[in-house]
């Protein structure tokens, strides 16, 4: 894995690994269930991001919230944004979810 901004992360990239096949979102679900896990928290959109464009995110009626670091592995991708909010995104397909991880 590789990881920018690697201080803004916290415990989070002790929960993943690059030889456990399930998706990093399930990783972080599976490692970190006395916190709640990853329970998705839809409404966000994303107004921009991508390979080489920082993310942008969005709430109904609430201000943006820009990317502050990035996690890859071979296939997917983690979005950490303020507040704890963090995407992940399947490179392939492009399925994209978002939850808090607080």
């Amino acid at each position: 894995m590789r990881f920018t901004n690697i201080e803004a992360w916290g415990f989070i990239p002790e929960m993943l690994s690059d030889t456990n096949p399930k998706p990093l979102w399930e990783q972080i679900d599976d490692n970190y269930a006395h916190g709640g896990g990853w329970v998705d928290f839809d409404g966000f959109k994303i107004l921009s991001g991508g390979e080489s464009e920082p993310f942008v995110i969005q709430y109904s009626g609430d201000p943006k919230s820009y990317e502050i670091g990035r996690a890859f592995s071979e296939k997917e991708c983690l979005v950490l944004f303020e507040y704890s909010f963090v995407l992940w995104r399947n490179l392939e397909t492009g399925e994209t979810k978002i939850a808090r991880i607080d």
